[in-house]
């Protein structure tokens, strides 16, 4: 095998990952929406466009430093639910975490 056969390789698998990673940001979002209906609504009003599922779905699953490095789903399975709607009051304002 090539190098550059390998290199095609290595973006096919990356652009599988990408997607399988996009498809369960999905389905965990879908989740949240079943149990928080109001915070999922929240962090939607802050997006604009198509795609806004999309964009809150991985928003919610990254790192971030306003949390202390943590996600949006670390900090409300440890109780923390008032700091995600901050974050997202902070977003509203204009500020952003």
């Amino acid at each position: 095998m090539t190098k550059l056969a390998t290199y095609c390789d290595l973006r096919d698998a990356a652009a599988q990952a990408a997607q399988t990673r996009k498809e369960r940001e999905l389905e965990i979002f879908a989740f949240l929406e079943v149990i928080d209906p109001e915070l999922a609504n929240d962090g939607l009003d802050l997006m604009v466009g198509a795609g806004a599922r999309e964009v809150l779905a991985h928003y919610l699953t990254e790192s971030i430093p306003a949390l202390g490095g943590a996600t949006c789903y670390e900090m409300l399975a440890s109780g923390e639910r008032a700091r995600v709607l901050q974050l997202f009051g902070a977003i509203r304002h204009g500020v952003y975490l």
